[in-house]
């Protein structure tokens, strides 16, 4: 094969498969699979799986609109879709069988959100970005005529979002017969994790609660599903996390930093015990979990770490 320079419009080629994650019975690996439109200026996304007894590969979507998804059984995945007939400024889901058929739809949610967690019969866990005061508009790009903007947080802009001006990701519980969303963490609560114990009767989220200027510590926070109430678990000034876990019934596996010596140190290992409040130290690893080369030329996405009985399995 004669060798050749690489040419601008090469990188429309590239493979992009990206947000890689098994089936709970470890058959298949399911992921996204990326191609960069040259005329819409986008990236399109199409959904595949791979059987790893046999290596075969399925797409399974005949679009290229997926935008997230997950394993619901080890036969079928949910996954949200962008088509023609989508309202502004919500997202739809879809349950799709590996056995065959097609896609059919489940589920509408009035919100740009994640693929939803199933608490119970109508009700889901959904996180989703959102003004924390929706009657004020502002712009993310400029307007004719203006020459500066007031910008009301700090950062006020991260890489991929629009600018800031009080912008939170927001966990809510959405209730789909009446289509109420109500929203669980605190009003400029930025939620950065979240998780629920194996039954769905609580939930674990942590991130940063500020109005202005954000914080370099996290706040650990527990929400009790029948209850319908927080319960702070780690006050905001402490830690600054970056992974929490459930450990059966009374353990949380943290990976934080007290940010002793440096703002941006490894995170250290530690157990928290629901019952007395303690925090265990439990171990200092050379480098973290689920730590990746940043680069605007990856995908990302997948799950990077697990917890699987007394065991952490993850990516480092």
């Amino acid at each position: 094969m004669e060798k050749r320079k690489i040419e601008p419009n090469d990188l429309y080629e590239f493979p992009l498969p990206y947000d890689v994650t098994c089936s709970p019975d470890g058959k298949y690996a399911a992921y996204l699979f990326a191609f960069l439109n040259k005329e819409k200026d986008c990236c399109e996304s199409e959904l595949r799986v791979l059987c790893l007894e046999t290596g075969e590969e399925k797409v399974l979507t005949a679009t290229r609109d997926v935008g997230a998804y997950k394993w619901i059984s080890s036969t079928e995945i949910m996954f949200s879709s962008r088509r023609s007939n989508q309202a502004p400024g919500s997202t739809d889901f879809y349950i799709l069988s590996l056995e065959g058929g097609e896609a059919k739809k489940v589920l509408s949610i009035p919100r740009v959100c994640t693929v939803p967690e199933q608490l119970k019969e109508k009700e889901w866990l959904i996180l989703f970005k959102a003004p924390t005061d929706p009657s004020e508009k502002t712009a993310d790009r400029a307007e004719e005529g203006k020459d500066y903007w007031t910008f009301t947080d700090k950062p006020f802009i991260r890489d991929g979002e629009p600018l800031g001006q009080r912008r939170r990701m927001q966990a809510a519980i959405y209730l789909e017969e009446t289509k109420e969303i109500r929203r669980i963490s605190e009003k400029y609560f930025e939620v950065r994790g979240c998780t629920t114990t194996e039954d769905r009767q609580k939930i674990l989220y942590f991130g940063r609660n500020y109005e202005d200027s954000e914080p370099m510590f996290d706040t650990l926070v527990e929400y009790d599903v029948a209850e319908g109430r927080n319960k702070t678990l780690i006050e905001g000034g402490k830690l600054q996390i970056s992974l929490a876990k459930y450990v059966g019934e009374k353990v949380i596996l943290l990976q934080a930093s007290q940010l002793k010596s440096s703002a941006t140190e490894n995170h250290d290992l530690y157990l928290y015990h629901r019952d007395t409040g303690e925090l265990e130290l439990m171990a200092k690893p050379d480098g973290m979990f689920t730590t990746m080369l940043d680069v605007d030329s990856v995908k990302t996405g997948g799950q990077g770490v697990k917890v699987s009985g007394d065991c952490l399995i993850g990516q480092v």
